[in-house]
């Protein structure tokens, strides 16, 4: 089906443009939301104590090869699409209207806060914060096992100070 449209590129540069920050805001470039949100994901699980190191590797791994193959189906659709031969057919048979302005105006309009949040993730990240801390804090109460791990991991280190090394000597009125 996809080969059936190839070069519209050609034809309508304008959807051509659109579907290209598109697929790359989807492919999760820096500088798009799709970054910091598998950013945090992959940080957030990586990072995670909840789950043993070899599942974490496991899930990573497999996450990994989502975020190859991301790439390879994007830019072969948008090859096939956009930049492939023409087709005759299609162009004869079909009239290629570009975008209008009301499209451009709706993925304008998607497009900032996918770059907006891309740039300064804090303006959505800050609506949630103190929900996640809340969320966070009573998980780690209902699981007794990583309440302990956390009290051991928190207890405070001693370290012998000056005044604990410094014996008294006895008194010479005794």
């Amino acid at each position: 089906m996809l080969d059936e449209m190839g070069g519209v590129g050609q034809k309508m540069k304008k959807v051509f443009a659109m579907w290209t920050v598109c697929a790359l805001a989807s492919l999760a470039l820096p500088g798009m939301s799709g970054f910091v949100a598998e950013l945090m994901v992959f940080v957030g699980f990586a990072t995670s104590d909840a789950y043993s190191l070899s599942f974490r590797v496991v899930v990573v791994c497999l996450a990994a090869v989502g975020v190859i193959l991301t790439p390879i189906y994007l830019l072969s659709m948008l090859r096939e699409l956009l930049y492939g031969p023409e087709n005759k057919e299609l162009v004869e048979h079909e009239v290629l209207v570009d975008a209008e302005p009301r499209e451009i105006f709706v993925i304008g309009s998607l497009l900032i806060p996918i770059i907006g949040i891309g740039l300064y993730p804090k303006l959505l990240t800050q609506v949630y914060d103190a929900t996640t801390v809340q969320l966070t804090a009573r998980l780690r109460e209902s699981i007794p096992s990583l309440v302990e791990a956390n009290k051991v991991a928190a207890q405070p280190v001693t370290q012998p100070t000056m005044a604990m090394s410094v014996q008294t000597a006895p008194s010479l009125k005794d």
